[in-house]
């Protein structure tokens, strides 16, 4: 995580943190801004480039997870091609498809079933993976502390007898 001073602008460490931030992740779902901010809202393709520019300019290691729908998967190549001339690693870039989650009324069907964990805290509790932060049947935990609740619920469901775990392996990586 960095944080912008309010005053000068700088990207920087969070306060009280004795660890050098070096690496930072960003989200543009598009190689333009038509597309992007039809899904982040007006203006956030500009800002996701400027916080691109930004950052490599500053040292920081750049890292780009972007969703794009099945329908623009042509858009995939475009955006690549975007990030390899901003000198991202292709590594450094994750590309997946939309979840049918939240708002979407299409997409990839995820469920702790078939969904490797990411640990994910809110206020409102412990879930399985942050793209299921808005479905009541990820949620592991209904506070999100302590933390040993949620992950000991997470390696329960996962070493459940009987459960085959190998479809889970098709992750929906969302760092």
């Amino acid at each position: 995580m960095t944080t912008r001073s309010p005053r000068d602008g700088t990207v920087c460490a969070p306060p009280g943190s004795d660890q050098l931030v070096t690496s930072d992740q960003l989200s543009p779902d598009s190689a333009s801004a038509g597309l992007h901010d039809a899904h982040r809202g007006a203006g956030s393709f500009d800002w996701a480039r400027a916080g691109i520019e930004l950052l490599r300019a500053r040292g920081f290691t750049v890292k780009v997870a972007a969703t794009i729908d099945e329908a623009d998967a042509a858009e995939e190549q475009q955006l690549r091609a975007l990030l390899d001339a901003d000198g991202i690693p292709r590594e450094d870039q994750l590309v997946r498809r939309v979840a049918r989650t939240g708002f979407a009324e299409h997409g990839v069907q995820l469920t702790i079933d078939a969904l490797w964990p990411e640990p994910t805290l809110a206020a409102d509790g412990g879930w399985w993976h942050p793209v299921g932060v808005a479905d009541p049947a990820m949620q592991v935990a209904s506070t999100p502390l302590p933390l040993a609740t949620t992950l000991a619920v997470i390696h329960a469901t996962i070493n459940a007898g009987g459960a085959d775990r190998a479809t889970a392996l098709q992750a929906f990586r969302c760092t």
